[in-house]
Order: structure tokens, then sequence, then C-alpha cells
């Protein structure tokens, strides 16, 4: 499953800068490990936002704030660390260093080895704590620290929180209300939450079907086929935004291009071994996001074609059929109902 975690809210009560402007320019980061890897998020935020924080009066608020999203497969887990901080005088670049080597200290520590998810989760906090102490040499001002471990238990998702710096949590299952008097006298109220990503199926115009991962395989190289709706996670589909290009020779102009991920797998579809030609297989393989599992969403006839970057050509239900386990493939497009395709929740 694809989880969210964010912010609900995350209320100014009282702010740490007393200064000219009687506001926290407020940033948040996120460190930790996944059983898919290391997470490293070190400014949210992103710098490419202006301002590149959040700035917060008391009684301000931010709400409805995304803190990271990912895959967590059945029996995985996600360890993360939280803080939010307030700028005085940026990050140092030694920070985004030391992120990466706490990302890689979780990851070694508890992926798939964890026997006690209680004791991890109090070992993920004292080094969320020692990682708040070692960073205050930027002179930015750790407002609250706390951590949360996720588990995707068979389906069903689990969230485990405890409090780290400056903070006291009341959690009820996968929410936790945070109250954090943090550095310089700031206190904050919020609740962050972790939910299952609700994602939606592709169907195809001219069979009514869904793209599904045969068999629900989780396995690399597993074939893409249609199949009778069913709206099970080895027919639903994240699509992961990768910027915007040339759709041509579809269209002349420019459309937003996407991995397209499945929610059972966590893997993305591909065009097996990058073939540029007409009839080549298209399967789920892990994601490196390359060409070959880049695909522009072009819009046609009130549905989509999905036009693949690499090969120049569109997915297509082989023979136009409507049967199930139909293969899909890629092919030079013609405009038939079998290469366009709707988003369907």
């Amino acid at each position: 499953m694809f989880v969210d975690l964010k912010f609900d809210y995350l209320n100014a009560l009282s702010t740490s800068d007393q200064g000219v402007n009687n506001r926290d320019e407020v940033y948040c980061m996120v460190v930790g490990a996944s059983s898919q890897g290391r997470i490293q998020i070190p400014r949210i935020p992103s710098k490419s936002r202006d301002p590149d924080y959040f700035p917060l009066h008391k009684g301000d608020s931010i709400n409805n704030q995304l803190l990271w999203n990912g895959y967590i497969g059945p029996g995985e887990q996600a360890a993360l660390t939280i803080l939010v901080r307030e700028q005085d005088n940026g990050q140092l670049p030694s920070i985004g260093n030391m992120l990466s080597a706490v990302a890689s200290g979780i990851g070694n520590l508890l992926i798939g080895r964890i026997d006690n998810v209680l004791e991890a989760v109090g070992d993920l906090a004292v080094s969320a704590a020692q990682l708040v102490d070692s960073i205050g040499a930027d002179s930015d001002q750790t407002i609250a620290a706390f951590v949360v471990w996720i588990e995707n238990d068979n389906g069903t998702l689990k969230a485990h929180w405890k409090d780290a710096r400056y903070t006291n949590i009341a959690a009820n299952g996968n929410q936790a209300v945070i109250n954090a008097n943090g550095e310089g006298g700031s206190t904050y109220s919020m609740r962050a939450s972790v939910s299952k990503e609700h994602l939606p199926m592709i169907i195809s115009v001219n069979s009514g079907k869904a793209l599904d991962i045969a068999g629900g395989s989780r396995a690399s190289g597993a074939n893409l086929q249609q199949y009778t709706i069913h709206g099970r996670a080895n027919q639903r589909w994240k699509l992961k935004y990768l910027g915007v290009g040339s759709a041509y020779p579809l269209n002349p102009g420019f459309y937003p291009r996407f991995a397209i991920l499945n929610e059972n797998s966590g893997q993305a579809l591909d065009v097996a071994g990058g073939d540029t030609n007409n009839g080549a297989n298209i399967q789920q393989y892990r994601s490196h996001y390359g060409p070959n599992q880049t695909w522009f969403l072009v819009p046609r006839s009130g549905s989509f074609v999905l036009l693949n970057r690499h090969s120049r050509k569109v997915m297509d239900v082989r023979r136009a059929s409507k049967e199930d386990q139909a293969n899909v493939l890629q092919w030079s497009f013609h405009g038939g109902a079998n290469q366009l395709w709707e988003i369907r929740y």
C-alpha cells in the first residue's frame, strides 16, 4: 500500500521569534527508512517554494500538510523521525550529510529484522533526540521532534508514536495529538496522521476492464493484462508525477509525465528491456523512473492515451480484445478504443 504521513493541523500558540516580525519561519524535516530504502527529506516545504518556510505568527496554522508518501508492502515497515524547526540562520550543509547518515543507520537497525516493535520505537526516539542535539550548531531552533513507526500488517495499517524532544503525545491508533514546548519559548499544538492513499484504477475504453497485474504478483517481471474490475490492490495505481515534456509525435505540446506504480507491489509499469518496437511487452518492474518507465497522459476524446517516453509508442490492448487476461503491450498510435484509458476511483 501507499501511505501518507501528514499534519492535519499545526497551530502556533506562541512563537519563538519575538524580534521585529514576531513570527516563526517554520519548516519540517523527515528522516528514516522503510523496507524500500532510506528516507531523507531535509526541508518541507522544498526550496522550490518562495518562501521556503511557513511564516507563522501567533494564532496562525498549517493545515493538511503532507510530510511523506511511500510504499509499504505486506509485512513491511517504515520508521520516521519528524522535526519541526524554526529558521534563524538556515541549515548548514553538514546537516544534509548528517541526515543521510541517520537514515542509513535507521535502515541498518530495523528494516525487516524487528521482533519487538515497542523496543524499536523507543530506540528510534533516542536516536531522534540525539539528532536534535547534534544539529543545534546551525542555530535553527527545534519546535518539536517525534517518531512514528508504520506497519503494513497484512493489509492493516498500524502506527506507533513516541515523543523525542519537546513534545507530549496523545496517540489514538493512526492519529496523534502532539503538544510541543520548543526551544525559544514556542508552544505549538498539532495532529499528525497516517492513512492509506486511495488510488484509482485505469480502465480500457474498449473493454471496460481494468489494468491488472496477473495473479496479483509482487515480483519484478510480472505481466500486465486487462481483467474484469474487482478493485483490489493489483488493479490500483499511483501516478507519480515526474515533470512535463513533449508528447511528440502524439501531440506537439507539453504534457505531464508519470511513473505508474502498482499499489500491491509498489513496482512501476515498464516496457520490457527498453524495447522500442511494436508489440513489446509491458510488465511491472522495480522502479528506477527511467524513460521506459515514464508515461505521458495525453487527453484524447474525453479519455487518455498513455505514451511511453522512451519508445514514443502507446499502451494498447492486444488485438482490441475484450476478454479477461488479454495482454497489454505497446503499439504505434492509431486512435482505436483499445488505446484509450479512463481514470476511475
